[in-house]
């Protein structure tokens, strides 16, 4: 192990802190051979993982930004890349283990490769082993926003990991992105309308037990975080799901839109309003009509 690696390691094991990491260490990622991160990941995975109570965690996920730019600057550079290959990014991400609220960046590392074997690795992870936030999710499908790649590599496969509650909105949200940017024929999720619209109907069943209170009697124990989590996770899946209906165009499946439009929320009420009136149904424009006049 050379000695900036060794370096590295032992940042690794200390409290964070708001410095920013020696030059040396920025200098080395610069200018290192691909095949020593390969090394670097040899070593991280001989070391204890950091629990994500560890202060330490913070140090490994700055470590892996540390690889990301480093991976876009040899794209920019147009060099192959091929180290620290997808196994082993694979085998770090889950080493750290399910909680782990960094690993999610290792994902972000395979995703912008947009290769076959690297796309196969993290979808199937995703499926299997997602991270453990929403954001996470939505951090590691990100680099497709800027790289195009063969989309049938991450759909409809992706789909699959709709059940976890942590992917469906982030999942959407990218679908409806290649949809609207042309990128796709038709939206990936088009075969799939009827479960979207049961999963509509779901997420509004949840918020409108919220809104009326019933969620606390069927539910024990819900703070008040829990709640506002449930609510802002809620909004955002029940946003994506609103467009993709819309987006997917079957005019004969509305019923959840409807039911959309009957919550309190504002937002929820004008996005499946926008919804209908995309699929040519009056009620939509009736309702966002009245949403301006109040």
């Amino acid at each position: 192990m050379n000695a900036e690696i060794q370096a590295i390691i032992e940042i690794l094991t200390r409290p964070p802190g708001h410095q920013p990491w020696p030059v040396a260490i920025d200098t080395w990622f610069t200018g290192c051979d691909q095949s020593e991160l390969t090394t670097l990941l040899d070593a991280l995975l001989a070391l204890e993982p950091p629990l994500p109570t560890d202060p330490e965690e913070e140090n490994w996920g700055r470590l892996f930004e540390h690889i990301m730019q480093r991976q876009r600057a040899d794209v920019s550079g147009d060099l192959p890349l091929s180290h620290p290959p997808a196994e082993k990014l694979a085998e770090l991400y889950e080493y750290l283990g399910p909680a782990s609220k960094v690993r999610h960046l290792l994902l972000m590392i395979l995703a912008y490769r947009a290769d076959e074997s690297n796309i196969n690795t993290m979808v199937t992870l995703l499926i299997e082993s997602p991270p453990v936030e929403v954001s996470g999710f939505a951090v590691a499908l990100s680099p497709f926003l800027q790289r195009d790649t063969e989309w049938s590599l991450l759909f409809p496969k992706l789909f699959q990991a709709l059940p976890h509650p942590v992917a469906a909105s982030a999942i959407l949200d990218l679908s409806n992105y290649l949809t609207r940017q042309g990128k796709v024929d038709q939206h990936p999720a088009t075969a799939l309308v009827d479960q979207l619209e049961q999963l509509l109907k779901g997420v509004v069943h949840q918020l409108a037990s919220i809104e009326d209170g019933s969620i606390m009697r069927t539910t024990i124990d819900l703070s008040p975080e829990d709640i506002a989590s449930q609510v802002n996770e809620g909004i955002a899946l029940a946003t994506a799901l609103c467009d993709a209906m819309a987006l997917i165009g079957n005019q004969d499946k509305t019923s959840a839109l409807f039911q959309a439009m009957d919550l309190a929320h504002r937002r929820i009420q004008a996005e499946a309003a926008a919804a209908l009136v995309r699929l040519e149904n009056d009620a939509g424009k009736q309702r966002l009509g009245g949403l301006a006049e109040e």
